[in-house]
């Protein structure tokens, strides 16, 4: 590929190559999608899976281990006892209070938690064939120092007051637990610093597939 800089706009969002990156010959393109909660990640996840990508999510993975008799469930219940229904289901909201809250709550969750999801997320990477893509939706990939995992890295932001429309809007919860959520994860100038493609999504939808599609010719 070039290494030229690279820069595609569409209304207010745009696409740039930040650093060049180095297709793999023998096996499928890893490639780390990450970004800020409430930027869109989920929405640039989908466009790679119309185009036949192999996608992990982290946050899917999570709710699938997180069920009742799941491996994550297993793993926390000791130390997160009152998160821990009668009927044994995870009270999320009890749960999601707590550890954004209380960083070393939140440390200690991601600790027990974070192994088991990506063990999970490689072996569904895996599956993907030399030539194609595999995409693993990662909003923490910098806080679980992830970045070892792929060939090229994706990252998005948005503004900050259409993130937290996203959140209270999309998942109905407060304004105030939107920015918490917001502030415990790191910031847009230290995902630019590992990120090869760096995406602004300030724009319309329709502007945001327009500036994936050139991204994608271009990519791959």
């Amino acid at each position: 590929m070039s290494t030229d800089p690279v820069t595609f706009t569409s209304g207010k969002a745009h696409a740039t190559l930040l650093h060049p990156w180095h297709a793999p010959d023998n096996r499928a393109l890893w490639v780390g999608l990450s970004g800020g909660i409430g930027a869109g990640k989920s929405t640039v996840a989908q466009f790679f899976v119309e185009r036949g990508a192999v996608v992990a999510d982290a946050d899917t993975i999570s709710r699938e281990i997180l069920e009742p008799g799941g491996e994550g469930l297993l793993a926390i219940t000791p130390y997160f006892p009152e998160a821990i229904r009668d009927n044994g289901t995870l009270d999320r909201a009890y749960l999601a209070h707590t550890v954004f809250s209380q960083p070393e709550q939140r440390e200690l969750l991601e600790s027990l938690l974070h192994p088991i999801i990506r063990r999970k997320a490689e072996e569904i990477l895996r599956t993907a064939q030399p030539g194609e893509l595999a995409v693993y939706d990662i909003p923490l990939l910098l806080e679980t120092h992830s970045q070892s995992m792929f060939d090229c890295i994706v990252m998005i932001g948005a503004p900050m007051r259409e993130r937290i429309a996203r959140l209270t809007g999309n998942r109905g919860i407060s304004e105030e637990s939107a920015r918490a959520r917001i502030e415990a994860q790191v910031g847009d100038e230290e995902r630019k610093r590992v990120a090869n493609w760096w995406i602004w999504n300030a724009g319309t939808s329709s502007d945001l597939n327009h500036i994936l599609s050139k991204m994608y010719q271009n990519l791959f």
